[in-house]
């Protein structure tokens, strides 16, 4: 399985799908599978809340599910472990859990700036005695404009790019284990629901990545679907 680090070691689904290169191979099943990727009309949604903006969401939402797995360049999902998130809001729209997989997380610790907006995450992880830091940045609309992650012998920064208030780029720099990875992620919305919130998005990402001491740069495109499955407030 590929690393999503960032959204890993935040417990928070930002925009980034960040990962560690992993070859990926068809088996005979998905080789013939053919499927089209198309693009939908997507408008950035009005946000009720800076934990909604933070999180690309319209409408009052409830709980969210996010999901990402592994795909080919034609959109289809390949065999392999994905990785799922969960996060809950109150009715004024601010975040009140947020877990990677399992219930039972208590999630982490939320810090916030004068706007009200979460400018910093502290997940402690008890069995390596080490507590994940991410910070954010905003842009004026609320969007995020940047994450800066300090983890457990790793540390990454990425930016983001908007068109009209809707992402459609991030470059990453991760650095660790001896490894530098640089990522350039693309993304195409492919389904929205009734309330304006993206459900379905592709993501592409362009990888350089180096190892200490070897100065030869190596280079792969992969790929990822995120989907969101969103309840909303009635």
């Amino acid at each position: 399985m590929k690393r999503y680090l960032i959204i890993a070691l935040s417990a928070l689904v930002l925009a980034s799908c960040n990962k560690k290169p992993q070859k990926q191979e068809q088996t005979s099943e998905t080789a013939k599978t053919e499927t089209t990727i198309q693009e939908v009309e997507y408008k950035a949604p009005e946000f009720l809340s800076p934990d909604l903006a933070m999180q690309d969401l319209a409408g009052h939402v409830k709980s969210m599910e996010y999901t990402v797995s592994e795909c080919d360049e034609k959109g289809q999902v390949l065999p392999s472990e994905g990785m799922s998130l969960f996060f809950f809001f109150n009715e004024k729209g601010s975040i009140t859990k947020g877990y990677v997989s399992t219930k039972e997380e208590k999630g982490p610790k939320f810090i916030r700036n004068e706007q009200g907006q979460i400018k910093q995450t502290e997940r402690m992880i008890a069995e390596l005695n080490f507590t994940y830091i991410n910070s954010f940045t905003y842009n004026p609309d609320g969007t995020v404009a940047s994450e800066k992650v300090n983890g457990y012998e790793v540390s990454s920064q990425t930016t983001y790019t908007y068109d009209n208030g809707v992402l459609v780029s991030s470059i990453g720099e991760e650095t660790g284990e001896g490894m530098t990875y640089k990522t350039r992620n693309t993304f195409k919305v492919l389904e929205v629901d009734s309330h304006g919130s993206w459900t379905k998005r592709m993501c592409t990402s362009d990888v350089t990545y180096t190892e200490q001491g070897n100065p030869n740069e190596e280079k792969q495109t992969t790929y990822a679907i995120e989907e969101r499955k969103i309840e909303y407030y009635l």
